[in-house]
């Protein structure tokens, strides 16, 4: 017992390492992005490349004049099955709900640490996908909701890390 808590311990200082990492290399993506979609598209590889415990990053804009979320940029592993997501923010559309959506319209971060147990995540998951968690943070600009940042990461100890969960929000912020 006590060595399987030591290993979990040690799993969150990883996980909370990487994090930090990506932060870090977020912060000089913003500095050193020329342009909008440059910037996004830095911020997500920063955060694949993140470590470990970071799989993979993608940010949705809300499409104009519509209720769908179009990528704007995806990077790691999980990248080609992201960009296929299909992502409303209508509460009343079966694709509205999951994480996304009550990310985009609550403006509060919302995470699953099983997405393949989730219902809320149940009409994206697919055979063969692998065990992985999701996070959506909403993307707000002047106090409307934008889009929103989706990270996906690998083991979880499948328990609520408040620190880990505020590096996501500082990210995306």
């Amino acid at each position: 017992r006590l060595a399987e808590e030591q290993r979990q311990a040690e799993r969150a200082t990883r996980r909370m390492s990487d994090m930090f990492a990506a932060l870090s290399a977020t912060n000089t993506a913003i500095l050193r992005a020329r342009g909008i979609d440059e910037m996004f598209r830095l911020v997500c590889d920063s955060v694949a490349k993140g470590g470990p415990s970071l799989g993979s990053a993608a940010i949705f804009l809300k499409e104009d004049g519509s209720a769908w979320l179009k990528p704007a940029a995806v990077a790691g592993g999980l990248a080609d099955v992201s960009e296929k997501l299909p992502l409303s923010v209508d509460p009343k559309h079966r694709h509205g709900h999951g994480l996304h959506g009550p990310a985009f319209r609550d403006q509060t971060l919302h995470i699953s640490y099983d997405v393949l147990s989730d219902p809320r995540t149940a009409p994206w998951i697919s055979p063969g996908l692998a065990p992985h968690g999701c996070a959506a943070v909403p993307l707000i600009k002047n106090g409307e909701s934008v889009g929103v940042m989706c990270f996906f990461f690998a083991r979880t100890s499948g328990r609520e890390d408040p620190g880990i969960k505020q590096l996501m929000m500082d990210i995306a912020e």
